[in-house]
């Protein structure tokens, strides 16, 4: 009875050391990665703020047909992303709807207008979104067909004497960016970033990604909650 008992007080002992050092573990894990992920973020946002405020882009996006202010805008452009820790840029204007991208490798230099956004269109309701909501900016994973990839997208209003003028901002390749801050290798760790709301915007596994989120129904979200709920019942 004795051994028993002491067995008894020997595993509880363990199984607790182990669960305070797992837990010491994991939240050093997530401030490295918060750290990481933030400062990535935060540099790009300084890169979107300062363009999106410039007079270069402003001046263009006044007037598309200006072919000299299209020049520098696009340079400008260009020169951001290089700094900036994404692989892509764009530019959409509210009066013509024009959609213009390019990558960092500029195989879309003379073709940068890719096309009209459409409000019926799935693929563009960020960009009507973005002008009709009191959002200055969002990160938003998406996927879009005339660029044919899924991106996290900075995306930023550009206001001119308190008009939208349209978005701009940047892109980095989804994969490649859950690679970097959210997969890891660790055995017993699951990694993901998740809004306030609960909805899952970063996992190894692409399909629990909700893209899209700010025009999608929330009952179509892929949650932390529903993880939580499969994970409890399957252990039944």
């Amino acid at each position: 009875v004795i051994g028993a008992i002491s067995l008894l007080l020997i595993y509880q002992f363990a199984r607790s050391t182990a669960f305070s050092l797992g837990k010491e573990y994991a939240l050093e894990r997530v401030m490295n990665s918060k750290e990481q992920l933030s400062n990535t973020l935060a540099l790009n946002l300084r890169l979107a703020q300062k363009v999106t405020s410039s007079l270069l882009l402003k001046t263009w996006m006044k007037d598309e047909t200006n072919e000299a202010a299209k020049s520098r805008a696009f340079r400008l452009m260009c020169d951001s992303a290089d700094v900036a820790q994404t692989d892509s840029w764009f530019v959409a204007t509210s009066e013509s709807r024009h959609y213009y991208f390019n990558d960092k490798q500029q195989r879309f230099s003379g073709k940068e207008l890719l096309k009209t956004l459409d409000p019926l269109m799935t693929d563009d309701a960020w960009f009507f979104h973005m002008l009709s909501s009191n959002e200055r900016y969002n990160f938003n994973p998406d996927y879009d067909s005339a660029v044919n990839a899924t991106k996290l997208w900075l995306n930023m209003v550009v206001m001119d004497e308190g008009k939208p003028l349209g978005v701009a901002g940047f892109g980095i390749d989804f994969r490649a960016f859950i690679d970097e801050y959210v997969a890891l290798d660790k055995e017993g760790f699951e990694s993901m970033i998740i809004t306030p709301q609960g909805a899952i915007i970063g996992h190894s596994d692409l399909s629990l990604v909700t893209y899209n989120m700010r025009t999608t129904d929330p009952k179509e979200w892929k949650t932390i909650w529903n993880m939580i709920d499969s994970s409890y019942l399957s252990s039944l």
